[in-house]
């Protein structure tokens, strides 16, 4: 069993408004056509922060300690 479509922004910002107004997961299901999985995932999203590469293992004080002791 495959997913459906994905939740676009709009409407994650329509749900949490209609929700934050009292409406019930059937009412909004009804205006805008969707399951009340989308509705709990939509209500549930937060962006995640984007992170790259490796975590640092060393501190910026612990480099320019080893680069010191490597140039004496």
């Amino acid at each position: 069993m495959g997913r459906s479509r994905h939740c676009s922004e709009e409407q994650r910002t329509l749900i949490k408004k209609l929700i934050g107004e009292g409406k019930t997961y059937k009412e909004v299901q009804k205006m805008i056509g969707c399951a009340a999985k989308m509705i709990a995932n939509a209500l549930k999203w937060q962006p995640k922060p984007e992170r790259r590469g490796r975590k640092r293992k060393t501190t910026i004080r612990m480099d320019r300690r080893i680069a010191k002791m490597a140039r004496t």
